[in-house]
Order: C-alpha cells, then structure tokens, then sequence
C-alpha cells in the first residue's frame, strides 16, 4: 500500500491546511531557496519549471534572480495553493505562470524546458515513477532537474529516499532501480 498523500487530497482539505499554514511553511523552508536556485546556474534566458510550487515563493523568487528573458512556470496540485501563488504575482509580470497539474499525467509542453526544479514538491507524487517519467520528456536537456535533498555535512553525498512516512518499501525499490538505470546510463558501474 502507497503511503502517499492522495492527489485528492491535496485538491481539497490538505492542500487547504497548507495553504492556512503558507507563512510558517515558507518561514521554515525558504533557506533552501538559496542553494537551489544557485544550483540552477542562472547564467542565460532560460525557461524553468517549478515542480510542486505550493504558494509560489520558490517560483517568485527564481524569476526575480533569473537573467532578463527568462520564463518560469509554478505547478501544483493544489488549486487552494495554486489561487494563492497567482495572487502574489504582480499585475507586470508576465514571465511568469502558475496551473495546478498532477505532473504523473499532465501533457508535456510543446517547448521543453531548460530547466526543471522542485522545492521538496517532488516527495509529494503519489506515484513517483510515473511523474518522473512524464517529467524527463518536459526537458529540453535530459538531467536539467534539480532536487533539494541532502544538507549540511550530507551534502551531495546522500539521496534522501524516505520523508515523513510518506514512502513504503515498494517507492524505495522504485527511487533504487531509477538511480541505478540513471548511474548505468551515465557510465558509471552499479554491482
């Protein structure tokens, strides 16, 4: 049995919840804003997809860093979080977009993006392998996708699998044999 959250349930009464808790939820997590977005190396005009964007901060705030030119899309589940994201965009920004989608089935964009990133949104898919499947075919390169995992001393040397009791044995299996087909791909030996 999945543990997950149920997407509908983010459509109703959870994303609600954290809708009515955005300020404390943001307060807490937007530190990790800053080593993700450096680790999108926002160099050029790029178009970047924010996975699980919740109320829009992370989304705002790689539009306000990103060169001139650039466009940036918020994707969630939630319409509660989607409605408020919206509202904290200003009249002039037009760069910038939030749609509720459940990224295991939403259509892939005719234009892929340069760039796909996610705010701990991703720990939230109910079925992972579906939605980073679908997910591949909306980058224009394959491993633009940027994930906040691992901090402090485990930095870049951990892939953080498990989260809250929202993972059974069945999605770690899953997350393995998806590092494991990633590492073979990329010429590195997996035993």
């Amino acid at each position: 049995m999945n543990e997950h959250t149920a997407a509908s349930d983010w459509t109703a009464a959870r994303g609600e919840k954290w809708r009515a808790q955005l300020a404390g939820m943001e307060a807490m997590l937007t530190p990790v804003d800053e080593p993700l977005i450096r680790a999108l190396n926002l160099d050029a005009p790029c178009s970047i997809a924010d996975i699980g964007c919740g109320g829009g901060g992370t989304t705002l705030e790689i539009l306000r860093r990103a060169p001139a030119g650039s466009v940036v899309h918020g994707f969630d589940l939630s319409p509660a979080l989607i409605e408020l994201a919206r509202s904290c965009k200003r009249s002039d920004e037009r760069a910038i977009g939030f749609e509720i989608a459940d990224m295991a089935t939403a259509t892939a964009p005719e234009k892929p993006y340069d760039r796909l990133v996610s705010r701990f949104g991703t720990m939230f898919f109910d079925d992972p392998l579906a939605a980073f499947a679908n997910l591949v075919r909306w980058l224009e390169k394959k491993y633009g996708l940027k994930l906040a995992n691992g901090q402090d001393e485990l930095k870049g040397k951990i892939i953080r699998l498990a989260h809250m009791g929202y993972i059974d044995q069945f999605d770690i299996l899953a997350a393995i044999s998806g590092i494991e087909l990633v590492l073979a791909e990329m010429g590195h030996p997996v035993k």
